[in-house]
């Protein structure tokens, strides 16, 4: 909808180059990241402050793209602070690397944040630890759902540059 003095339209915001934000709640986090991985045919940027036992499972969704889609598609993932579960590193590390993209560790990144093409998932939830409402009684998680390629690049430039500097 577009909303002037002249009354209220419904409109395509999006295609005017404007942002659609959604809010995401709760539980609404699991299928809003399924849907974003699977459905990205560009890029895919991942940056979670832990990751968890349900990183490799999360990330190996993406071996159902499509080869073309596999092919062309940008993978980067960034973690903040080192895994306890050394298996689940070395697994999403494997994964992320057959499908050519980059995993790094970068202690005191807190940022949580999905890119997935022209939209960014920015949110509470952290996307490749474990389920929080498994283990926390009463969790709760809020997040924004943005479509809006400016967005997305500024998130994607991030990702990037924590991913390109270099090892300490």
């Amino acid at each position: 909808w577009h909303c002037s003095w002249r009354g209220c339209q419904a409109g395509d915001l999006h295609s005017a180059g404007h942002p659609i934000v959604s809010v995401v709640r709760d539980h609404e986090h699991e299928s809003v990241i399924r849907d974003l991985l699977l459905g990205a045919s560009r890029r895919v940027g991942v940056a979670s402050h832990k990751l968890g036992p349900k990183a490799p499972i999360r990330l190996a969704s993406l071996h159902d793209w499509p080869q073309r889609s596999r092919d062309a598609t940008a993978l980067q993932v960034v973690v903040g602070s080192r895994p306890e579960d050394d298996a689940a590193l070395r697994d999403a590390s494997e994964l992320v690397c057959r499908m050519g993209g980059n995993l790094k560790v970068r202690t005191g990144v807190h940022a949580k944040l999905v890119v997935a093409d022209d939209a960014v998932l920015v949110s509470s939830f952290n996307p490749l630890s474990a389920d929080p409402f498994g283990t926390a009684e009463n969790a709760r998680e809020v997040g924004l759902l943005i479509r809006s390629k400016a967005v997305a690049d500024a998130g994607w430039a991030w990702i990037n540059e924590q991913v390109k500097v270099a090892d300490a």
